[in-house]
């Protein structure tokens, strides 16, 4: 049971609850990031959930060095674990249905595509995703990201690929190493490394 702070209890979601509770998560954490940079974010429905696109976000007024477009659309699959870790050359490696794979590995959109994963602590420790007081509310743990634009062509059911540990899901990281680039037309390269 999770204990409220105002005394209530509820019992820890399981199952299809816990993969909602983490998705949920998910949404939340890409709205905060988003926000900060002033961009807006749209959950997707059914069709676009079927394309591998979980939430549309866009942004405005966005300005580097050599940037052509200042606004941008970017479409992101959310992905959520508390199971997975880091192996020895620092990546988190998430199995992927080939599917969803050639969808992002080939995407040949004006619109480009990020792959993201909250990275949550053991379910055992449910009651310390999350954490508020009066003044903060804390989610534990973080995001990642990766493209994979140019990922190798694999023909197998599945195939895993890999978010480098430096790749986390920050205001600066979308502006810098997301955003910016797209704006000056360029694709975001998969990070890959055997």
């Amino acid at each position: 049971m999770l204990i409220i702070p105002n005394g209530s209890r509820y019992k820890n979601p399981k199952g299809t609850q816990l993969n909602d509770f983490r998705s949920e998560l998910s949404l939340t954490y890409l709205r905060a990031i988003v926000n900060c940079l002033g961009g807006s974010v749209r959950e997707t429905g059914r069709t676009e959930d079927k394309n591998g696109i979980d939430a549309t976000c866009e942004f405005f007024n966005i300005k580097g060095k050599g940037s052509i477009y200042n606004n941008l659309t970017v479409h992101f699959q959310l992905k959520s674990t508390s199971s997975l870790s880091f192996d020895k050359k620092n990546r988190l490696p998430l199995k992927l249905p080939i599917d969803c794979y050639k969808k992002y590995r080939g995407n040949t959109s004006d619109v480009s595509m990020i792959m993201t994963i909250l990275l949550l602590p053991p379910d055992r420790e449910l009651n310390q995703w999350l954490e508020q007081t009066e003044q903060e509310l804390i989610l534990k743990r973080c995001m990642y990201w990766v493209s994979l634009y140019g990922a190798p062509e694999v023909n197998q059911k599945s195939t895993t690929i890999y978010f480098p540990k430096h790749n986390v899901f920050t205001p600066e990281s979308l502006l810098k190493d997301i955003l910016i680039p797209l704006s000056r037309r360029e694709k975001i390269p998969y990070e890959y490394e055997s």
